[in-house]
């Protein structure tokens, strides 16, 4: 047998990557998974996407729920929606609802729940 000696390859130089003008959404840019009321009903962000989407995103109160969809997650990734909520509590075994400040007032757990957290993401600590 005749040993072999190892071959070794030229390094390769990879092509330099150009880097993206808008970063993409991050995990804290998310729209808020609960009911929000909007004329005496109880609507979700589909309804905001489904219905005269850019006139409805022009709304702050819509934008601040559905920051993602309204592409307003530079102003509003880390703020709390503007909307009256609809929220389960499992601590307290009932749907609660008000806005975010009132909420965490009333209910200082609800903090715990990610899908609250995700909606009232400033007085939640969401993007910390």
């Amino acid at each position: 047998t005749t040993p072999t000696t190892p071959t070794t390859s030229p390094p390769t130089t990879l092509a330099p990557t150009t880097t993206p003008t808008a970063p993409p959404p991050t995990a804290s840019c998310q729209d808020s998974p609960l009911k929000f009321k909007q004329n005496k009903k109880w609507r979700t962000c589909n309804w905001v996407e489904s219905k005269k989407k850019n006139k409805k995103c022009k709304n702050p109160s819509h934008a601040s729920h559905c920051p993602s969809l309204c592409d307003q997650c530079e102003k509003f990734q880390c703020e709390n929606s503007k909307k009256m909520l609809l929220v389960w509590s499992e601590e307290h075994d009932e749907n609660l609802k008000g806005k975010c400040s009132q909420l965490v007032k009333d209910y200082p757990d609800l903090c715990n729940n990610s899908e609250f957290a995700q909606t009232c993401r400033k007085i939640c600590g969401y993007c910390d």
